[in-house]
């Protein structure tokens, strides 16, 4: 997609099924281009709420970066799996946004990464919900200037782009430096961006060629990975997209929730 200034590691805290308490979120949509009737897709984050509890449990909402979309308070009854998206239509808005929320420790919150087909030439997409979808973080703020690593950026060996993602909880602008790493050969490619005061930004970065002489010869040559600084408190993230091929979610692993 083109999506509490406490200090914090710069990790993710949670992950897809874990539980929570303050925790932001990515919410909205992006609709991919799309010309001459081709097939094309809506990306569209998605966070469901399970309630483990056998009583009904409330989610307050404490921010959302581009206003008023969501409720101050979503209830969760007992036993149920209840989606963010409801709330705004059965669908996120256009565009990325960042939202706190304060989550009750027996409540799960899985966010994901939806894609939708649209049929072509109608501009809609059907009745039969998403084609795929990918697991995403729920994110922590992490304190100024301090490093954000993320690895793994690439498919293999396909041609690949990242997108890097960028949210400033400061009511100031921020700057950010993204640095793309091919970590075989060490060479390195940096992009500088400015992010308004609580704004989520994405931009879509460089990656590194592959080298023919790798400083590293043990290290695969196609891993490619990021560091993101932030002159503010924030949180990024970082996203690989096939240059080449179609959304597909072949393959899925669950995590259990233990306690």
């Amino acid at each position: 997609m083109k999506a509490c200034p406490v200090p914090a590691p710069p990790v993710t805290l949670w992950t897809s099924s874990a539980a929570a308490a303050y925790s932001w979120l990515l919410f909205g949509s992006s609709r991919a281009a799309s010309t001459n009737c081709a097939p094309t897709y809506i990306w569209a984050t998605e966070t469901v709420f399970h309630n483990t509890s056998s009583s009904d449990r409330q989610i307050i909402v404490l921010h959302q970066s581009k206003g008023e979309i969501l409720p101050p308070s979503i209830v969760v009854r007992g036993g149920e799996s209840l989606p963010l998206s409801i709330f705004a239509g059965d669908f996120p808005p256009p565009g990325l946004a960042a939202v706190e929320v304060d989550v009750p420790a027996d409540v799960i919150v899985e966010s994901r990464l939806e894609y939708r087909n649209i049929l072509p030439c109608s501009g809609q997409p059907p009745a039969l919900g998403p084609s795929g979808k990918l697991a995403l973080p729920s994110f922590a703020l992490v304190a100024a200037n301090r490093q954000q690593r993320h690895f793994g950026l690439d498919l293999g060996v396909q041609s690949v782009r990242v997108n890097v993602g960028v949210y400033n909880a400061a009511p100031i602008p921020a700057i950010a430096m993204i640095e793309m790493r091919r970590a075989a050969c060490d060479d390195r490619v940096s992009t500088v961006i400015t992010i308004p005061a609580d704004t989520l930004l994405q931009t879509t970065v460089s990656v590194p060629a592959i080298c023919v002489a790798p400083l590293h010869p043990r290290t695969p040559f196609w891993t490619v990975n990021a560091t993101v600084t932030i002159d503010q408190p924030s949180f990024s993230y970082a996203t690989t997209v096939s240059n080449t091929q179609p959304p597909s979610a072949t393959f899925g692993v669950g995590m259990p929730d233990v306690r």
